[in-house]
């Protein structure tokens, strides 16, 4: 069986099935093209806005360290790149969600990040509000 990540749809899900829906594949790569277009121009916007800022604000932002968790592996990935491309100091941990919240207290301890950033997907169906 072959499998497709997640971009903004659950592909591996323990929901009941009928709070899934099938969609084609060349939909989802349609969509991840045009998500990777819309995260690069952000990106650059942000970018722009950061390294126009005064110099020591430039400096307090690319000096924190960001601690960044996600459970997709290519998704951790990708965030570690357009962060060095910023040229800002984050480490970034691939941990299953369901593991996140037995390894967070720790890597904060051994990290002291400025800034924490957890993401994921297990909550993305119809019911939650």
């Amino acid at each position: 069986m072959q499998s497709l990540n997640g971009v903004n749809y659950r592909i591996e899900a323990d929901a009941p099935l009928e709070d899934l829906e099938k969609i084609e594949r060349k939909q989802i790569e349609t969509e991840k093209r045009g998500l990777d277009t819309k995260l690069k121009k952000r990106i650059n916007v942000v970018a722009k806005e950061i390294f126009t800022k005064e110099r020591n604000l430039n400096k307090k932002i690319t000096n924190a360290i960001i601690l960044h968790l996600d459970g997709d592996r290519k998704y951790s990935q990708k965030s570690d790149k357009y962060y060095k491309q910023l040229g800002l100091n984050a480490i970034v941990k691939n941990v299953p969600e369901n593991r996140q919240p037995q390894v967070i207290g720790n890597l904060i301890k051994k990290y002291n990040p400025d800034i924490v950033v957890i993401t994921g997907h297990d909550r993305n169906d119809k019911k939650w509000k």
